[in-house]
């Protein structure tokens, strides 16, 4: 459904975090070949060494945090390899802030990993591990990144191809273990580094535990030689259009409502983009739209229609007991980039529409632009969705587009939320109701899943829905 809405947004600084997905199916093996681990204390830097001669065309990853209070400032090794991040920056209860980068198809030799902070740290905690067999091309299949309080600790997201190695970094407050099954590689100053071998394309997370406070950087290397699967559709087309689906990502779907759209519904001169289908949870485009546009040119998406909804067509909200969608996606986040990434709630044929937006990229928080309902509000709980927390902004007058949106770290802040989660929409519809928002006599029009996009720069850049589902009971 195109939204003809001219939405505008706030526009700030930018960040930097790319992952690329494959759709692929592979055959090649990943092995662990060394790990090392070191410390600093009151230092502005720590130099760590692997103990043998990497291998040219390996793979290394570096897992680090930093104390409270500490700056990142860069990393380097003394091979000259390119490191790049991995996911982002990750804060743990007691402030503790966790990076991992990885360097691919590596030049080989002696090799010792810098990492430098901006003043001095009252630690530095720094470990390397390298592996062989992974993609020199597409080494990161998919990563994930969580943080929490003492107890159990996980990340985690849907693969895309075979054989894929699941990696962790925990970095504890206290004490952290590898969780069950897991290789322990180091497990040097409470943190730990742990590895795992997948099977078939799936839902794999990278678990464990911490005596305290924690957070969990997760990345699922792609084994060489993976053998790219074909997509099922691809339209240039602005109202272009790819379905219809009917499998088990979606409850019940009678067959022919789920689809996939480019919904190019508002472009400005010199505007590509390419969508390319697997399934209705399985996608991504290529986009190129111009450089500083801060409203939304597109909205490509997954499109739920409730219209032969199985029981009964367009459904109201109170007919149901529990309804929930789980995503992974992966977006740029360049300085040219500018996007959110969520889900357009329809209501009554298209008079009535929410928004839940769990990233932001280069847009400032809806509570600095729109009229602000309410702040910290928690959903979830139930049915073994986690609890998240929420802001409730309004886009217009009474009536106008109701939008959710991940509680930023700060108010001013213009790169936030997360790129994989649940999100009970049911608990967050109920609120609406409740508050009179919303009727909960409301019938349902259409749920989609995708990306406001409004630049990329003047460049083509990818954005991807790695993994997407809705389960719903009614």
């Amino acid at each position: 459904m195109k939204n003809t809405r001219n939405r505008n947004y706030l526009l700030l600084a930018p960040m930097l975090a790319v992952v690329l997905l494959t759709a692929a199916s592979a055959h090649a093996a990943i092995a662990f070949v060394q790990v090392n681990a070191g410390m600093a204390s009151s230092a502005s830097s720590e130099a760590l060494a692997f103990s043998s001669n990497t291998t040219a065309g390996d793979i290394i990853l570096v897992g680090f945090d930093i104390a409270s209070g500490a700056t990142f400032s860069s990393i380097s090794d003394s091979q000259g390899n390119t490191l790049n991040e991995v996911g982002s920056q990750l804060t743990t209860p007691a402030g503790s802030k966790s990076r991992l980068y990885y360097a691919s198809n590596i030049k080989g030799g002696a090799d010792t990993v810098t990492v430098h902070t901006t003043a001095s740290a009252s630690f530095i905690k720094v470990q390397v591990i390298e592996y062989s067999g992974v993609s020199t091309s597409t080494p990161i299949d998919i990563q994930a990144g969580a943080t929490g309080s003492a107890g159990s600790a996980s990340a985690g997201g849907q693969t895309t191809v075979a054989n894929d190695w699941i990696f962790g970094f925990l970095a504890s407050d206290g004490t952290g273990s590898a969780g069950g099954g897991f290789n322990s590689r180091s497990a040097a100053n409470g943190n730990v580094l742990q590895d795992d071998a997948a099977a078939a394309p799936g839902w794999y997370y990278a678990s464990g535990s911490s005596t305290s406070g924690w957070s969990m950087q997760m990345a699922a290397l792609e084994p060489a030689g993976a053998v790219t699967e074909a997509y099922a559709c691809s339209t240039s087309s602005a109202s272009g259009n790819c379905g219809s689906y009917g499998d088990t990502d979606v409850t019940d779907n009678a067959g022919g409502n789920a689809n996939v759209q480019n919904d190019v519904w508002n472009p400005q001169t010199g505007w590509s983009q390419t969508l390319y289908t697997i399934s209705e949870g399985r996608w991504w485009v290529t986009a190129n739209m111009a450089s500083g546009y801060t409203g939304v040119q597109s909205y490509p998406d997954t499109d739920i229609l409730f219209s032969n909804w199985s029981p009964s067509a367009n459904p109201t909200i109170s007919s149901f007991s529990y309804m929930f969608s789980s995503f992974v996606s992966t977006v740029p986040t360049t300085s040219g980039t500018i996007e959110d990434s969520g889900y357009d709630l329809w209501f009554n044929s298209y008079g009535a529409e929410v928004m839940i937006q769990n990233q932001v990229v280069n847009r400032s928080a809806c509570t600095q632009y729109m009229t602000v309902l309410a702040t910290n509000l928690t959903f979830g709980g139930s049915y073994g969705v986690p609890t998240n927390t929420w802001n409730l902004c309004r886009n217009g007058g009474a009536g106008s587009e109701l939008v959710f949106q991940w509680v930023p770290p700060q108010s001013t802040s213009t790169n936030f939320g997360v790129t994989s989660g649940t999100v009970d929409i049911y608990g967050m519809l109920a609120y609406l109701g409740t508050n009179g928002y919303l009727a909960s006599s409301s019938t349902i029009t259409a749920i989609q899943y995708g990306f406001e996009i409004g630049s990329t720069g003047g460049v083509a850049e990818n954005f991807y829905v790695d993994a997407f589902s809705l389960t719903a009971s009614h």
